[in-house]
């Protein structure tokens, strides 16, 4: 391949009969939150994680911090 994510066009990611394929790929989450002090947007990306279920826990835990003003880049 060229490097490039194939996100849900991978065709690893299904079996033949269409069913997910849980050993290939993982889960991401991306947060884009409103401009901070420099008036840019802040954008946090984070995977690698093996569940939807962890993605989702980590995504929720970016979200506490920003709302605590803390870095939510920061693990």
């Amino acid at each position: 391949m060229n490097g490039k994510e194939l996100a849900s066009r991978c065709p690893q990611l299904r079996h033949e009969g269409g069913t997910w394929n849980p050993r290939h790929g993982t889960w991401y989450f991306y947060l884009e939150l409103d401009a901070g002090p420099g008036g840019k947007r802040r954008r946090v990306r984070r995977g690698g994680f093996t569940t939807q279920e962890g993605a989702e826990n980590a995504l929720e835990d970016a979200l506490c911090r920003a709302l605590r003003g803390l870095d939510p880049g920061v693990r």
